[in-house]
């Protein structure tokens, strides 16, 4: 997402400003399998993305006003959130207001919505795709999800017409 929102921004003319891109994880560092040298080498390249760490911090809610961090509120109109190669315990919590299938993941339609302004991407989407199969859960599907989404935002507040449903590789 830090690589492709300054390339979605200027092709759809949303100032960098009204973005905020978080990256909560509940650990105290960020990929711990890594080297340090490697690691910090990824948090200065997140850093340079404009990427917000928030360690030792999960996702305890989300609701209109944005989402809870750990105690910590972040005020938001629009949440778009993925996590895991599983729907996470918060995922399936929130699932429950949605239909559900695939270890947890939550339904959309070809425009990656749930419901009327909720859309869901990365490993939390479940699609089914052409062929009749749900997508997998692989980093090209969630980048495309995430443009897919991108594009349907501009178009939710713009009102121009979606042009786009989801396609995944």
């Amino acid at each position: 997402l830090g690589e492709w929102l300054p390339r979605l921004c200027a092709q759809y003319g949303i100032d960098s400003k009204d973005y905020r891109l978080i990256c909560a994880d509940s650990m105290e560092q960020i990929l711990p399998a890594l080297r340090q040298k490697a690691r910090k080498r990824v948090v200065a390249r997140l850093n340079k993305q404009g990427v917000e760490l928030m360690t030792g911090s999960t996702v305890e809610e989300i609701n209109e006003n944005g989402l809870l961090l750990s105690e910590k509120e972040v005020h938001s109109k629009t949440v778009v959130w993925t996590a895991g190669i599983s729907a996470c315990t918060l995922a399936t919590e929130v699932g429950k207001n949605f239909t559900t299938s695939g270890r947890g993941r939550i339904e959309t339609d070809k425009c990656l919505r749930a419901a009327e302004n909720v859309y869901i991407g990365g490993d939390n989407l479940f699609y089914i795709d052409e062929t009749g199969n749900p997508v997998p859960q692989m980093v090209e599907n969630a980048e495309q999800s995430a443009e897919t989404i991108a594009h349907n935002l501009y178009c939710d507040i713009t009102g121009a017409p979606y042009k786009i449903s989801y396609k995944p590789n």
